[in-house]
């Protein structure tokens, strides 16, 4: 070997340890070159995409109910939506959780961690829209729950939005206004709730359905048929004194079908639990047995501004503290105020004196006379069940801020199973 052959050998060897080291290294690396992307854009004639691809636009809305009671279960419900021209790419929503309460579950399924919820919703076309709803639990007690919602793409800034909803027995609604009726249920089968009043072009924001038994021995079911559909009292269940049936308790219910209530029209009670059903004017019960139920419609619509407080606890005039209600945080501006009251057993046959007091009082005589109507002939000393508007404008000036409800006094035995205050703003 020439001195010239022996260099360029030394050579070869020198380059193979530098890319790598053996001979199969050597021959892979100087084979065929590798077909990059843009290689293979370029043979098929198609432009490659740009790294990061066309920007899109998206939109997070937030929604939930005005107001929910302690304990009860509700939903937030997220909409996201693609407001791009293009295709929005590995959306992901991040759900920051209220911090009081308790998750219950999500659509699509999710598991929170650290506070909030992580959901892959994966691509939106341009002009969908996907909803995500998450089941939370509120917590007992008075408080409001702030919860926000943020989304993210590949090709897209974060949009979000938030809702807070107060919780609590006595809950307050603002810039609304409210529709309430009811029906006698004492040995019947069925019952006709008729809703009206609500304008043309008003939206709906919470229903609930209140009613109450009265039994000897164990706890009557908690459950009602609303307008062909079971419903469980979520809201309140609440044990009290006698009606004076030879009934040794009471118990009143209540229960959200805000998904179940559209506006005006009439509402069908069936399957109340009754030992006694019958088409006469005879009130005598067999024990247990349904007096009524009311239906309270909370709805929003153009110029309408009430401050509205509502009690949906139970409670009978025979049991230590009456059926006392107060409500505080009352922002009365000097206009209309009323109060709504639901409850069983009044008769016409018997008076009682109620006093609402504010900054003076109104005394009302016998205003449970039973005077809610039924699906049969009235009962003789009235339909055992109530659900009257009281005028208290007169003792609500500007400035008032408490009321107090207490009573009734008298030789009736009564319930209430809800007080809603509608104060003008």
């Amino acid at each position: 070997m020439t001195s010239d052959q022996d260099g360029q050998q030394r050579a070869r060897i020198s380059r193979r340890k530098v890319l790598g080291g053996g001979a199969a290294a050597g021959v892979g690396l100087w084979a065929a070159p590798a077909i990059t992307t843009l290689g293979r854009a370029a043979a098929t004639g198609s432009p490659p995409p740009p790294p990061n691809g066309d920007r899109t636009t998206l939109t997070v809305n937030k929604t939930g109910p005005a107001a929910v009671f302690s304990d009860q279960e509700f939903d937030f419900t997220i909409t996201v939506t693609n407001a791009g021209a293009v295709t929005a790419t590995n959306v992901q929503l991040v759900d920051v959780l209220p911090t009081e309460g308790s998750f219950v579950s999500s659509s699509p399924p999710g598991v929170p961690s650290g506070g909030s919820l992580t959901l892959a919703l994966g691509n939106l076309a341009p002009g969908a829209s996907t909803v995500v709803t998450v089941r939370w639990k509120a917590p007992s007690g008075e408080t409001t729950l702030n919860n926000s919602a943020m989304a993210s793409a590949d090709n897209a800034s974060p949009a979000s939005d938030g809702h807070s909803v107060p919780v609590g027995t006595r809950t307050a609604i603002t810039g609304a206004a409210i529709a309430a009726a009811g029906t006698g249920l004492r040995n019947r089968a069925s019952g006709d709730i008729v809703i009206g009043g609500i304008p043309a072009g008003a939206t709906v924001t919470r229903a609930v359905l209140t009613w109450a038994l009265l039994y000897n021995g164990p706890v009557p079911s908690n459950k009602i048929k609303f307008n062909g559909t079971q419903v469980t009292a979520d809201l309140t269940a609440t044990t009290s004194g006698t009606l004076c049936w030879g009934d040794g308790a009471t118990i009143g219910y209540a229960a959200d079908v805000t998904a179940l209530v559209s506006g005006n029209g009439t509402y069908e009670i069936t399957e109340p639990i009754n030992g006694t059903v019958n088409a006469s004017s005879n009130p005598s019960p067999v024990l247990p047995t349904t007096d009524g139920a009311s239906l309270f419609v909370f709805y929003s619509a153009p110029g309408v501004n009430n401050q509205i407080l509502s009690d949906f606890s139970y409670s009978t005039n025979t049991a230590p503290g009456g059926n006392n209600r107060s409500f505080t945080g009352i922002t009365s501006t000097g206009g209309t105020a009323t109060v709504v009251m639901a409850g069983p057993d009044g008769q016409n046959n018997f008076g009682e004196v109620i006093a609402i007091t504010a900054a003076g009082t109104l005394n009302f005589t016998n205003p449970w006379d039973g005077s809610d109507p039924n699906s049969g002939p009235d009962l003789s000393i009235g339909n055992l069940w109530d659900t009257d508007t009281f005028d208290v404008s007169s003792i609500m000036p500007a400035g008032t801020t408490s009321l107090n409800i207490s009573g009734p006094a008298g030789d009736d035995c009564v319930g209430l199973n809800a007080a809603v205050l509608v104060v003008q703003q």
